[in-house]
């Protein structure tokens, strides 16, 4: 019999053009140097003719340029862009592969041809952004001087201009180098008479752009090239962008430059006092400082009427810094504790630690001087606002608890003891919150707060079904401190697993870890087995495989009949080997856990439902292959034993396209007793569903297995 080897080269091209996917091809011209050299042209015009020439968008993006080479011979086009849409030049130029871009120039690419690329929309859901860019463009904004030099010399054009979003003249190789922050290659294009006043998407220069991303020399060498006008209304709005962003060393560039805000000169609707408002509203304490040193605050005050929204602006921002002195001055001149009209007047403050399953709140409408000073931790201010003598008393009166309670609350959310203090003392200790309970809720992350609201009594507000919340919380911080001093201060007399609120311990203690979950089960709190909360705190146990808490649910005696009837809603209950899991990708950790799963009889296959199948649908793709370690069975059936005919974990793989897991249950496959007539039934028709990349290992499969069999 002739051997494969043996065979002439004209053979072996005709068998080739038999086969049906590059896969197979690969496999055969690897068999030998000979085959290689044969065979390589035809799956290069294999790859040209079905796959559109990815192979040339792929070398272009490793940087092969042999096979960039290879792919150009077979005829792949240059000019059709990949799947992000990107040509093959652009891709090279963006990712500095020098060969690739001198070998497609020298094919006669057009250096200046953009690509028309699809971005995500900052528009509605579902929505897409169109951008253009230039192999230039690309290659500056990847800091490629290399590239781009390459590409001058060949003749792309210098000063480029690009669209986003259908509008013109928005990018330009020099904007996305400012950008990036790619001083050489800015340096090379303003020699070459690049736009230096170049004017971005929204307006804003180069300037600008470079300090609001940071790019310290690349300010320097902007200031250095090209003098800033007088007012210096460029320079205002940099510098409102390094206040901004916070970049104090920008800011003092920009400032030692004469770049200092004075009254009546702003850049925009910002206005003059635009830096330092949104430094002080963004919590860049140092770039505030900086500007307080070099601007005449004192000019400003003089400056307009007393209670206009600049003083007011002013004054907020003496409230956020701290500054004492000056926010007396105001006061005094008249400035009034109202907030500015105007459409700048964006101040407000988000929560730190908001109530489990709802979205930090940002504070705004109610927000006073008084809570703002207390949620930046600013104890003077405080203590200067509650004894000044013009302070708006309504502040404190019964007639509005809102604004009575929000410094209290923001307070305790930044953790400020001595404000917490201070402001129970100024409080009618005899007046009850509506929202006492998230006061304290949000006390247990900071222990010391929580002391200083349980000592004043705030804890007689609570009802029962508070109290439960805020203890499931403190269990789940994981301070053990704050769960002692709660636990001697409440008192849980009307304890009742009726009340959903207690459900909530268990799981609490789950998330904390197993220190909690010790806790809990020694408080000598009640918690009952199977129930649940069990079942809940089972789940978040196994998704992070923390054996140690399982332990503790298994020597309690805890789990019970859960091994058997799993977790979750009645109508979608899984094995529970289908919730372990290991965010932190401890796989040791995932092996403890199913060998104690298994340890206490919970079975592979799951009953009526294959773990499997559940651990494809959430891509849980590691512990899938460690349960087929164990011996999991790839082909069967969910509902098998009463003689349906469901899908099998196989077949929801291939169908889900994982070639990891594909491989990993035909290699289990591979060494199972297994009968050749469902096995075959079981493979044509994971097949006939599958991906198309996982279609080459099945068919692969099927045909060793039909030679193995005649």
């Amino acid at each position: 019999m002739v051997q494969l080897l043996d065979l002439p080269d004209e053979l072996l091209c005709m068998v080739s053009d038999y086969l049906d996917d590059e896969c197979t091809i690969s496999v055969l011209l690897q068999v030998s140097r000979r085959f290689y050299l044969v065979l390589s042209p035809t799956l290069y015009r294999f790859n040209v003719r079905v796959s559109f020439g990815d192979a040339l968008a792929w070398a272009a993006a490793k940087g092969n340029e042999t096979t960039a080479r290879y792919a150009l011979e077979a005829g792949a086009s240059p000019t059709i862009p990949a799947s992000n849409d990107r040509l093959p030049m652009a891709t090279a130029s963006l990712l500095g592969h020098e060969a690739v871009v001198r070998l497609l120039l020298d094919r006669g690419v057009d250096p200046n041809r953009p690509s028309q690329i699809k971005g995500q929309s900052q528009g509605p859901p579902g929505a897409v952004d169109h951008y253009e860019s230039s192999p230039i463009s690309m290659a500056a904004s990847g800091g490629h001087e290399n590239i781009v030099r390459l590409l001058l010399e060949h003749g792309a054009a210098p000063d480029v201009r690009c669209w986003v979003h259908e509008e013109p003249d928005q990018v330009s190789p020099l904007s996305l180098a400012v950008e990036r922050g790619r001083l050489s290659i800015v340096k090379l294009l303003v020699s070459l008479g690049c736009d230096i006043h170049f004017l971005g998407p929204h307006g804003e220069g180069l300037l600008a752009d470079a300090a609001s991303n940071g790019h310290l020399e690349v300010v320097r060498f902007l200031l250095e090239t090209s003098p800033l006008s007088d007012p210096p209304r460029e320079g205002i709005l940099a510098l409102y962008e390094a206040a901004r962003c916070g970049h104090s060393e920008i800011a003092e560039l920009l400032l030692e430059h004469g770049v200092i805000p004075t009254p009546g000169v702003g850049a925009g609707r910002r206005g003059p006092l635009g830096p330092l408002v949104v430094a002080a509203l963004r919590e860049n304490y140092a770039v505030a400082e900086q500007l307080r040193k070099y601007m005449e605050l004192n000019s400003f005050i003089v400056h307009g009427q007393p209670d206009d929204d600049a003083h007011r602006h002013l004054l907020l921002v003496s409230t956020a810094c701290g500054w004492k002195e000056l926010m007396g001055k105001l006061m005094a001149e008249g400035c009034s504790l109202k907030f500015p009209q105007d459409d700048d007047a964006h101040w407000g403050v988000h929560e730190k630690h908001p109530v489990r399953g709802a979205s930090p709140e940002r504070h705004w409408q109610d927000l006073t001087h008084l809570a703002l000073a207390a949620h930046r931790g600013r104890h003077e201010i405080v203590e200067l606002l509650l004894n000044f003598p013009q302070f708006p008393q309504d502040l404190l009166s019964e007639n509005d608890p809102n604004s009575k309670s929000y410094p209290l609350l923001l307070a305790t959310d930044g953790g400020h003891r001595q404000i917490v203090s201070t402001l129970l003392n100024h409080l009618c200790p005899h007046q009850r919150f509506d929202n006492m309970a998230t006061i304290i809720y949000r006390a247990t992350y900071a222990p010391d707060v929580l002391q200083v609201l349980l000592e004043h009594g705030t804890h007689h507000q609570l009802y029962a079904k508070d109290q439960e919340a805020i203890f499931a919380n403190a269990l789940r911080t994981g301070n053990l401190a704050t769960v002692e001093m709660l636990k001697e201060t409440f008192t849980f007399k009307n304890f009742s697993h009726e009340r959903p609120r207690t459900k909530l311990f268990i799981e609490a203690a789950a998330i904390a870890g197993p220190q909690m979950v010790r806790y809990l089960l020694r408080s000598g709190l009640p918690v009952m087995a199977e129930s649940d909360e069990v079942e809940k705190a089972l789940v978040t146990i196994l998704s992070r495989s923390d054996t140690e808490s399982l332990r503790l649910l298994f020597d309690r005696k805890l789990v019970g009949r859960l091994v058997v009837n799993g977790c979750g809603r009645r109508e979608d209950r899984r094995c529970l080997l289908a919730h372990v899991d290991s965010p932190g990708e401890n796989w040791g950790a995932a092996d403890a856990t199913l060998d104690m799963l298994i340890e206490h009889r919970v079975r592979l296959d799951g009953g009526n439902r294959p773990p499997l199948c559940d651990l494809i649908k959430r891509e849980s793709v590691m512990t899938a292959v460690l349960l087929l370690r164990r011996g999991a069975d790839p082909l069967r059936d969910k509902d098998r034993i009463e003689g349906g005919n469901d899908e099998t974990p196989l077949e929801r793989a291939a169908r889900h396209g994982n070639k990891q897991l594909v491989r990993a249950m035909l290699d289990t496959v591979e060494w199972q007793d297994v009968d050749l007539h469902r096995l075959f039934s079981v493979l044509h028709k994971a097949y006939g569903t599958a991906n198309f990349n996982v279609q080459p290992l099945l068919r692969r499969f099927i045909w060793r297995k039909r030679y193995q069999h005649l």
